[in-house]
């Protein structure tokens, strides 16, 4: 399975669901989620019970203020800069990061 966040309706669904008596297990296979992601959701955001309003404000505060080296670093982003104006592309210059290890790295999507 490929990793994604919860949303917001999958919150209220595991809410739902719990209510009804499901297992951990069997919220994951309705979700199609990774059932180790449901038991995770759960343990971080039961106080009184699960409250999927919560989780999801705790959710979008988390993703508002991580840590996102990449955007972070100035040097990086005047190297990109540079690296666009001698006509580089997008792949070349994250092919070109990634084959000479540097310490951080940028896809060619972010680079666009």
């Amino acid at each position: 399975m490929k990793y994604r966040q919860l949303t917001q309706t999958q919150r209220y669904q595991i809410s739902a669901l719990r209510v009804a008596g499901k297992s951990q297990r069997q919220i994951a296979a309705m979700l199609g989620c990774h059932d180790s992601t449901i038991s995770r959701e759960l343990r971080r955001n039961s106080v009184h019970g699960y409250e999927p309003e919560m989780a999801q404000r705790q959710a979008n505060t988390l993703r508002r203020t991580a840590f996102k080296r990449h955007k972070r670093v100035q040097w990086l982003t005047d190297w990109v800069s540079e690296r666009l104006k001698e006509h580089w592309s997008p792949e070349q210059i994250s092919g070109f990061m990634r084959r000479m290890n540097i310490p951080v790295q940028v896809s060619y999507q972010w680079i666009k």
